[in-house]
């Protein structure tokens, strides 16, 4: 089962096809620098999401959305800094 099968939202939906085309960017380019870039287009892209204004703290399709929101911008979030390093 796809996260897309996982997360029945449509808030969720309308920006996973954009998190997952910059996601693929991110990882196909080898520069440090555009990496970084790319990274912050992600959290820029997820941002939104965290701050769901439809977010129900009893509702498991909220709870793994932000979780699967959370572990994306933390790993953009190591890229960034990775970029800055190189």
């Amino acid at each position: 089962m796809s996260e897309e099968e996982k997360v029945n939202c449509g808030i969720f939906q309308q920006k996973e096809r954009k998190t997952r085309e910059i996601t693929r960017s991110l990882n196909e380019t080898r520069d440090p620098k555009v990496k970084g870039n790319r990274a912050q287009l992600l959290i820029n892209e997820l941002t939104p999401l965290l701050k769901c204004l439809e977010y129900d703290q009893g509702s498991s399709v909220c709870e793994i959305c932000r979780n699967i929101i959370n572990l994306r911008k933390k790993t953009a979030e190591l890229v960034i800094k990775a970029s800055k390093i190189a």
